[in-house]
């Protein structure tokens, strides 16, 4: 039964519109009897008729049909009285005082509001920007590296455009793979590093005089080009840089000639993070909290290289390391002794320097191979953090001595250990802070 008088009540709704609907139905606002006046001052001064009030019982299951003819003069009439509409006023006036949100309560991120011609004020005129032809060859990439002492080079067509940025990265996996891959074919990464195979990288000084140009893609940040305009938002270029790449292209937008304004670094958004850290008491104080509340370290161990390994197992350990599915290069990994305590750092950036003369020294033990490369018999003292450091200092310490990561040990009963069990880098920094919420943090 109950099912033939839902059917019956369907019919009757049929042709009705759906404010029709609602007001038989019951679930729409009743009809005030009022007329005279317009507007939001239109309280009623007089009773119109031909107004009636909705029954919200009519038409449904198991109630009788409303009387057509009974109008709303059979029924007390209400009139709203100005009193009850400055209550109602009052009321409604009140609720969206309540349910507004102060500039402070909005949540607010690092980089909002922020454009990136912010950062490139921060950063001033700086160096002249170095580029290199397409046809630079691989060993002329690398002294030119070394010269200016920057890691990657945007790489110029004949027209002056720009068709990447080479890296040291880039050259690593080139040296280090491409015999490997004529040797082994498609896998060739995954094969382990046999003396029969160094001495087949040894050999393939060829590699040397290849064109830059042919090296764009080796891996996955050479493989696409970011570029930027400086008007634009900065927090674009911060989530960039911390997906992956370590630099980006920033153009100005210049109609008549948009010419190459600047390439940003993730040291470069690493350094305007540290300013306004410094301007901001609110967010110095946040900052000043231990490394290991901030949730900004991955908690897998960084891959390894012992120190009686050779540099160029190192170099290869970069590239198969890689845990990311993808064709990004481990930038650096903690050079560790016989007591796995760190002792070295070797990076791509290592590469730097390497001639087909001198590429014999890739078969010298690691440690050796580092102090070769600086020109000293001792290597650079390592900088390392436990996780209750503060992570402004931590910042204010990578900054300082011009590096890119901070190595995380652990804490024994003598205090900080050299046993390394994690890793921070300017990539961790960058999507944390890109994430924070900066309204917690305003005084």
């Amino acid at each position: 039964q109950a099912d033939k008088d839902s059917n019956n009540v369907a019919m009757r709704n049929k042709h009705l519109t759906g404010r029709q609907i609602e007001k038989r139905m019951g679930w729409g606002p009743k009809a005030i009897a009022r007329k005279g006046g317009c507007g939001a001052h239109n309280w009623g001064d007089e009773l119109d008729t031909n107004i009636v009030e909705a029954d919200p019982t009519a038409g449904l299951p198991g109630m009788p049909e409303a009387n057509p003819e009974k109008t709303v003069a059979e029924e007390e009439p209400h009139y709203r009285t100005y009193a009850e509409y400055k209550a109602s006023l009052a009321k409604v006036l009140l609720a969206e005082k309540e349910n507004a949100k102060t500039e402070d309560d909005i949540e607010r991120t690092f980089f909002d509001n922020i454009k990136t011609a912010d950062l490139l004020n921060m950063m001033g005129k700086g160096k002249p920007l170095h580029c290199t032809k397409d046809t630079s060859t691989v060993e002329e990439v690398l002294a030119k590296l070394t010269k200016h002492k920057v890691q990657a080079l945007p790489v110029e067509d004949a027209n002056g455009d720009v068709l990447g940025i080479i890296s040291a990265s880039d050259i690593v996996a080139a040296i280090i793979l491409t015999p490997l891959v004529k040797k082994h074919g498609d896998g060739a990464e995954k094969k382990e590093l046999t003396t029969e195979d160094m001495k087949e990288v040894l050999k393939e000084k060829g590699i040397f005089q290849t064109p830059v140009g042919k090296l764009l893609g080796v891996t996955e940040e050479s493989r696409t080009l970011w570029d930027f305009w400086d008007d634009g938002d900065l927090k674009d270029i911060a989530y960039r840089l911390s997906h992956g790449p370590h630099k980006v292209l920033v153009y100005s937008r210049d109609e008549k000639n948009p010419v190459l304004a600047r390439m940003v670094s993730q040291t470069d958004v690493v350094r305007f993070i540290q300013k306004e850290m410094k301007k901001n008491a609110g967010l110095a104080k946040c900052f000043a909290q231990p490394i290991g509340k901030f949730d900004i370290i991955g908690k897998k161990a960084p891959i390894t290289i012992k120190s009686t390994a050779t540099a160029l197992e190192g170099f290869l350990h970069l590239w198969t390391g890689c845990t990311r599915g993808n064709d990004f290069m481990v930038a650096a990994e903690p050079v560790l002794d016989a007591k796995g305590e760190i002792v070295a750092t070797l990076s791509a950036s290592d590469i730097r320097g390497m001639t087909k003369e001198n590429m014999k020294d890739l078969m010298l033990p690691v440690v050796d191979f580092l102090k070769k490369r600086s020109g000293t018999d001792s290597l650079r003292k390592q900088e390392v953090v436990s996780t209750n450091f503060p992570l402004g200092k931590a910042i204010n310490k990578l900054l300082d001595a011009g590096i890119h990561r901070l190595w995380i040990v652990g804490e024994g009963e003598a205090g900080v250990s050299k046993n390394v069990a994690a890793v921070m880098s300017f990539t961790d920094i960058i999507r944390k802070v890109s994430k924070f919420n900066i309204s917690r943090h305003h005084k």
